[in-house]
């Protein structure tokens, strides 16, 4: 190594090193190394070791540098030592759970999915299908089926459309993306009343594009603010147009489709022709139709000569068992966690027994403060992840919902452990943190007397005695009240 670079070579080195060193020391100990390393530099001579020559000193620096980092003390957060008195841990939560709050609020897609309504859609339009059935796979039907119900019946040829859920690529302006495209009759554009003129749909076949309805999901994917409607797509070879949009109830339909394309009738019998060409059936009920009613709708035969028993199965219901409500899904993660909590609870030590004979005022504050945290808590548990599995990340619903109560079940638990946690190691007088941790005693002695941390209140109440093994005879945390006259020495 050339003589001119070797200088700066241990300073770059001595300089990697202090960056572990904490800050408030770091100035000094460089000071202390670079004056080291000229005395190395001019007592060194060729024969000598490597860890004695400057290269090996420098090198030197990090195990040092390591072991001041690992030494130095711990400053505990900002907030931290705010959150040791029980006026302060509420304040925080308090705030906690505002900005959670006023971020779910503020949020487009996470106020949407908490406050949308109910099934709003048509209460006489059924999905017809073979068996009677709440299972989607059960509904589906073929579009040949479809040609061939829908001449039979004089109450499925006026009012009755088809849909056949598939996966397309599509292009919106530089970004690829796949999308569920369901491909539906004229007829069905009119039973589940589809924003935008049916006029324009003939419009843009005249012109060689594909007229195109968006659902509430794939609006999402369009810049914020943008101009949809008249927007023009590619989907795979082709060329669409967006003419409307979906009514919302659409996104409770089984197949999870994004857009919707209406094909004529010889779009129709094009997908009659293909074998492999599935989907399901919708059609508007007579009012005569018993809503309760089990029994098949229609017999109505298909080409191959068979006869299949056709029955109802109600869009409102439908939307009842595919809308995934949020508050519901909480509810749904929050048991489990409850499932789990008598694990969780065996984790801990149990509550010192000394807590009983604290004044009747005094443990209905202890427990009034672990009700409060809690409660201030599912803020906090429920739009967290509800911000997390709405973000852009996520296309579909199904991904999301799942990713919510994931989530969900992974910060009630994260909650009910701090709120324990933080629980028994609070002064059961003052409802402070305990601090000062000391241990007391060796593992060894754990059979003939005990060891384990010793907690003090910092006003003076008592100490907290957690023990490293729990044994038969110390199997929960001891409480040791210590009398008023102990009260001077906890003055500052």
């Amino acid at each position: 190594m050339n003589d001119s670079l070797r200088p700066a070579t241990y300073r770059t080195i001595l300089l990697c090193a202090c960056l572990l060193v904490p800050i408030e020391h770091r100035k000094r100990w460089v000071e202390q190394w670079h004056s080291e390393l000229s005395h190395v530099q001019s007592c060194f001579f060729p024969g000598r070791s490597f860890w004695e020559s400057p290269l090996g000193f420098c090198l030197g620096a990090f195990p040092d540098a390591i072991w001041m980092m690992a030494n130095a003390e711990r400053r505990s957060l900002p907030f931290r030592s705010l959150i040791r008195s029980s006026l302060g841990c509420i304040a925080v939560l308090v705030t906690f759970a505002s900005i959670a709050t006023i971020l779910a609020f503020f949020n487009p897609r996470v106020r949407e999915e908490i406050m949308a309504p109910g099934y709003r859609g048509p209460q006489d339009v059924a999905l017809l299908s073979v068996g009677h059935s709440e299972n989607d796979s059960q509904w589906v039907i073929s579009a040949n089926q479809f040609e061939c119900w829908a001449h039979q019946s004089p109450l499925l040829s006026a009012s009755a459309g088809f849909y056949e859920p598939t996966v397309s690529h599509f292009k919106v302006g530089e970004q690829y993306s796949d999308m569920v495209i369901g491909r539906a009759s004229e007829d069905l554009y009119r039973l589940l009343h589809f924003s935008g003129e049916f006029s324009a749909i003939k419009l843009a076949r005249q012109r060689g594009e594909v007229p195109i309805f968006l659902n509430r999901a794939a609006q999402r994917r369009f810049p914020t603010g943008s101009v949809v409607i008249g927007r023009t797509l590619e989907i795979g070879s082709r060329t669409a147009v967006v003419l409307g949009f979906a009514p919302d109830y659409a996104d409770d339909l089984p197949g999870e489709v994004d857009a919707w394309v209406f094909e004529d009738a010889r779009g129709m019998a094009v997908l009659a022709s293909q074998h492999f060409s599935y989907g399901y059936m919708a059609a508007k009920l007579p009012p005569y139709f018993n809503k309760q009613h089990s029994e098949p709708l229609l017999a109505l035969t298909n080409s191959d000569g068979t006869t299949d028993e056709v029955y109802a199965n109600l869009l409102s219901s439908i939307a009842r068992h595919h809308r995934r409500e949020p508050l519901l899904n909480f509810i749904h993660s929050t048991i489990l966690v409850c499932l789990v909590l008598p694990f969780l609870l065996s984790i801990f030590p149990c509550p010192p027994a000394e807590l009983k004979n604290l004044h009747l005022k005094d443990r209905a504050r202890y427990s009034m403060f672990l009700v409060v945290k809690v409660i201030l808590l599912f803020p906090l548990m429920y739009c967290g992840p509800l911000l997390i599995s709405q973000a852009d990340v996520f296309d579909s619903r199904d991904s999301a919902w799942a990713l919510q109560g994931s989530l969900t079940f992974v910060f009630v638990i994260i909650g009910v452990y701090w709120c324990l946690r933080d629980q028994l190691r609070r002064c059961p007088r003052c409802l402070c943190s305990l601090a000062h941790p000391a241990h007391v005693g060796e593992p060894s002695r754990s059979f003939l007397s005990w060891s384990g941390l010793e907690f003090m209140c910092t006003d003076g109440h008592g100490l907290l005695h957690v023990p490293d093994f729990r044994t038969s005879w110390f199997s929960r945390n001891r409480w040791l009240v210590l009398d008023p006259s102990w009260r001077m020495l906890f003055r500052e």
